[in-house]
C-alpha cells in the first residue's frame, strides 16, 4: 500500500509539473546563460554510480564551451529523464552515450543506447501523457508514463526540439537540439 501511496503521490507531482509546463509559451523570465558542458558533465558524474551498480558503460563525449539560454534545473530533469531511461533499458554489458557538441548555431544532445529498441509502431507516440510500451517498458520499471512528455514540453519550452530514432534490440537514441548555441565567455 504504501509503495503505491508513493507511485500516486509521483504520478499527481508529474501531472502538476507537466501541466504548469505547458501553460507557459516559453521560458519563464528566470532564464539565465547555461554552461550546458559543465551541466551536462556534472550530470554524467551524477548518473555514473548507477550506471555502474548495473554493468553498464556510460560513454560521456561532451564538447567543451557549449552554452545556451535556459533554466538549468528544467535541463536537468530532462537529460536525467533521458539518461535514466537508457539506463533501465540497457542490459549488462551495454553501453550508454551521453553526446554534445555544437552543430551550426545549434547545440544538439544525444543519448544512446544499446538497449531493447522500441519498435516503429510506437515512436510517435513516445512523447504523450501515460503512453508507454508494453514489454519491457512499463509500470515495473517505476514510471507513470509523463517523463518523456515532460522531457518533451522542457525541450519546447528552450525553443528545441526533441525526436527519437530506434530499432529493436539494437537500441534507441533521442535527439534534443536547442537553439543559441555559442561559446562560453570567461
Amino acid at each position: 500500500m504504501e509503495r503505491e501511496a508513493d507511485r500516486l503521490i509521483r504520478l499527481a507531482n508529474g501531472l502538476l509539473y507537466l501541466s504548469r509546463l505547458e501553460r507557459q509559451d516559453r521560458l519563464p523570465s528566470f532564464s539565465q546563460g547555461v554552461d550546458l558542458s559543465n551541466l551536462l558533465a556534472a550530470l554524467a558524474e551524477q548518473m555514473q554510480p548507477l550506471a555502474e551498480a548495473q554493468h553498464i558503460e556510460l560513454d560521456v563525449q561532451i564538447a567543451p564551451g557549449l552554452s545556451i539560454r535556459g533554466n538549468p534545473d528544467y535541463l536537468t530533469n530532462l537529460v536525467l529523464n533521458l539518461v535514466d531511461n537508457a539506463l533501465k533499458h540497457t542490459h549488462p554489458g551495454g553501453t550508454v552515450t551521453l553526446k554534445a557538441n555544437r552543430s551550426g548555431d545549434r547545440v544538439e544532445v544525444t543519448v544512446r543506447d544499446t538497449g531493447v529498441g522500441i519498435e516503429d509502431k510506437h515512436l510517435p507516440h513516445l512523447f504523450e501523457r501515460f503512453y508507454r510500451v508494453e514489454g519491457a517498458r512499463s509500470r515495473s520499471t517505476g514510471g507513470a508514463g509523463l517523463g518523456l512528455a515532460i522531457a518533451a514540453e522542457i525541450a519546447r519550452l528552450h525553443g528545441g526540439t526533441l525526436t527519437v530514432r530506434s530499432q529493436i534490440d539494437r537500441g534507441t537514441t533521442f535527439i534534443l537540439q536547442l537553439p543559441n548555441a555559442r561559446l562560453v565567455s570567461g
